[in-house]
């Protein structure tokens, strides 16, 4: 039952990391585009977030594992 509960604290700390990291990149690329008067296009390309990076790997995973074991050390106590 800790392993359970501590899958799922993992998991929400996931999940949490995975919402603010898309609401902050969204609004870096919102502040960070130059404003043309010409046109009221973006001045970013959506599909250019997809590429992955391979250190970009880790942060998912570092999330995952500090709510694990976050939530396995206060079980255990």
């Amino acid at each position: 039952m800790v392993y359970l509960k501590s899958i799922i604290a993992g998991f929400a700390a996931l999940s949490v990391f995975l919402f603010l990291l898309a609401v902050v990149v969204l609004v870096v690329l919102a502040f960070n585009t130059p404003q043309s008067q010409e046109s009221s296009a973006i001045g970013w390309d959506p599909i250019s977030l997809v590429r992955i990076r391979p250190w970009w790997l880790g942060l998912p995973v570092a999330a995952f594992a500090a709510g694990f074991l976050w939530e396995f050390r206060r079980l255990n106590r």
